[in-house]
């Protein structure tokens, strides 16, 4: 892969992995504040925040959000392996995850991307799934529809 110069490609050749180091190539970032997160259900959970270096004009930043499970719910550790941390790329403040395991904690944290040079990561915001069954939120209350 040819990347441009303010990249370097790194590559672990024991394990196969291939890794891309951004460099500081100009003016810092903030990082994006007031994390918030809904549950919607025993699967689901919106992540919003706002990124206080958004200027008026359109731009090529995006984000770079981070999530990994912390308890499964029975409340046991989850194993080193399933407690990876997994990461999804957006360009709009805010991200639903889908398809995650019903009454586990979650940890995200978000950092801004634009022109090649990362913000610093967000503070941490942890919520947790319901437990199994479905749920549908709305402002003023969550109602179970388990059968």
């Amino acid at each position: 892969m040819v990347l441009p110069d303010m990249y370097d490609e790194t590559v672990n050749e024991s394990q196969n992995v291939s890794a891309v180091t951004v460099h500081d190539a100009g003016p810092t970032l903030a990082s994006p504040v007031h994390l918030q997160s809904k549950v919607l259900s025993s699967s689901t959970i919106w992540l919003e925040w706002k990124d206080p270096s958004v200027g008026d004009e359109p731009d090529t930043r995006y984000y770079n959000v981070h999530y990994r499970p912390l308890i499964i719910s029975t409340d046991r550790p989850v194993t080193s392996a399933a407690r990876r941390t997994l990461s999804v790329v957006v360009r709009a403040g805010h991200v639903v995850f889908y398809d995650l395991t019903p009454g586990t904690r979650y940890e995200f944290k978000v950092r801004t991307v634009k022109d090649a040079v990362a913000s610093a990561f967000s503070q941490t915001i942890v919520n947790k799934t319901f437990e199994t069954g479905t749920y549908i939120y709305s402002s003023t209350a969550i109602v179970s529809m388990d059968t």
